[in-house]
């Protein structure tokens, strides 16, 4: 069996880490993997603590990548590996049990990534206005199997590393820088894997519990992010700023009307 790097980068996010941290359970497997704690210049005690964490963890590895950004620190994992298999969580995530055993299973077929699901927790209340999913993935696939590029979210997402180093990795203008919304990182990489030939997967059993952050439950949350996502999935320089607004305009209508007014005016 090929050696199998878990990585995540992480961003004062150091309770979060923790948990997501001792949901690895490597230890039947500990020959197999590698855990990389990538620590992209937090301002909080992240350091301190995940030292602390790691200094009687075999083969759970701690890099300071001082230039903040999300595709940065991936980049910093490719370096830093020595696995022939690259696998991204979350630092606000936590593997199902059977994570470690399904991911196992999948990277013996004949793929070059493989993306997994999440399932959303919070530790207060959705507000009514919001769908009751929300922070879940949509079930893409019944079964794992083929999919599109743009399927495997980057939060829990496999790739083969030959592959991704074949593209020279993630492209660093996209993705989070720090607070700021940014995303299309993954999208972006995986289109670039498909256009070369390489094969996209998806997988409904490989789970993450992904934690819903307070602030995404504000209307100025919402709005940010609607606007991200119209600026950043649309690959840069592929349409004018006008088509970038229609998307923003887009989505904002659907999530007023179809969450907002749904909750509070026809109910």
């Amino acid at each position: 069996m090929k050696i199998i790097t878990i990585a995540i980068c992480t961003f004062n996010r150091r309770n979060l880490l923790i948990k997501c941290l001792n949901s690895i359970k490597i230890e039947k497997y500990i020959n197999l993997f590698e855990v990389l704690i990538i620590n992209n210049a937090s301002t909080d005690d992240t350091e301190q603590v995940v030292l602390e964490y790691i200094k009687n963890k075999q083969n759970f590895k701690y890099f300071y990548e001082e230039k903040i950004g999300l595709s940065i620190a991936r980049n910093r994992a490719i370096s830093e590996s020595i696995g022939d298999w690259l696998v991204y969580i979350d630092d606000d995530a936590f593997l199902d049990d059977n994570y470690i055993e399904r991911l196992l299973d999948i990277i013996k077929f004949d793929y070059d990534c493989i993306g997994g699901n999440y399932i959303g927790y919070s530790d207060c209340n959705i507000p009514k206005w919001l769908p009751k999913d929300f922070g879940n993935k949509e079930l893409v696939l019944d079964n794992f199997g083929l999919c599109n590029y743009d399927v495997p979210c980057g939060g829990n997402v496999i790739y083969k590393k030959k592959a991704i180093i074949n593209l020279n990795g993630f492209k660093n203008d996209f993705g989070m820088i720090g607070n700021s919304i940014a995303y299309g990182e993954e999208t972006e990489l995986q289109n670039r894997l498909e256009k070369n030939g390489c094969k996209i997967a998806y997988d409904p059993e490989l789970v993450v519990f992904h934690y819903i952050s307070p602030i995404k439950f504000t209307l100025l949350w919402q709005f940010n992010s609607i606007f991200a996502q119209g600026r950043d999935e649309v690959f840069k320089n592929q349409f004018s700023i006008f088509y970038y607004f229609y998307l923003f305009f887009k989505s904002l209508f659907g999530l007023f009307f179809k969450n907002f007014l749904r909750k509070f005016i026809f109910h």
